[in-house]
């Protein structure tokens, strides 16, 4: 192998990197936007605002990111009319699956909300407003916060998807090099590492929020499915 060859694009690389980077930041503030704005619904008393939020939602969460991408790719403008440069279809695609996660995180996270914490704040007078405020969301918080850093972490991966709409993320980037160098095992190489710092770098903080938020990690209770009775 000749390594040489993918030093010499390391720029190129680094430069698509940046890109998947802003990609990926842009994307989770869509989808993280998209997921509070249908919590309401999902949270709803009435069943059918609950279930109807989820037959809108529900499809960005069952169909492939892939499929997403390049349906919405082609359909966006034969639909609607409207040409949208790739990089903002990969934005509303992978958002909206984002979204769709991210909506089911937050659901779960206000219905664990334990009832004694909200009926003992309403028995000192606390208004609905001041309930959510001061109880529901902050506990909320910290329900949804493991889940939802794994879902980003998700999101990022799947970004480098969006070169199959021409959008000249890092894996665009690798592929268009290894076309001109036929290379691909090098470029591959590169890409992985490129990859595999930032990612572990986000694992270990998501690994060290849920030592903070879940207690130490270790075994305690479950010393018996080790045979230590």
């Amino acid at each position: 192998m000749d390594f040489n060859i993918a030093f010499r694009y390391l720029p190129d690389l680094l430069s698509g990197l940046v890109q998947t980077a802003f990609l990926s930041i842009e994307v989770i503030i869509f989808g993280t936007l998209i997921g509070l704005a249908f919590v309401p619904f999902r949270i709803a008393h009435n069943p059918v605002i609950s279930w109807g939020a989820w037959i809108l939602i529900n499809p960005f969460r069952i169909v492939p990111v892939l499929v997403l991408l390049v349906w919405g790719f082609y359909s966006i403008p034969m639909g609607f009319g409207i040409r949208l440069e790739p990089w903002w279809v990969a934005v509303i695609c992978l958002g909206l699956n984002m979204g769709a996660f991210s909506v089911e995180i937050f659901r779960k996270a206000v219905e664990e909300v334990p009832a004694e914490h909200v009926e003992a704040a309403q028995l000192l007078g606390f208004k609905r407003i001041a309930v959510w405020r001061k109880i529901i969301l902050p506990l909320a918080f910290r329900n949804a916060s493991i889940p939802y850093l794994n879902q980003v972490l998700q999101t990022i991966k799947l970004t480098v998807l969006a070169a199959i709409i021409s959008v000249r993320e890092v894996y665009h980037v690798a592929a268009d090099v290894i076309q001109q160098t036929n290379k691909p095992l090098e470029m591959y190489t590169m890409l992985a590492i490129l990859l595999f710092v930032p990612l572990l770098s986000i694992t270990i903080v998501v690994e060290w929020a849920e030592r903070r938020v879940g207690g130490s990690g270790r075994i305690k209770k479950w010393s018996w499915l080790w045979g230590n009775q």
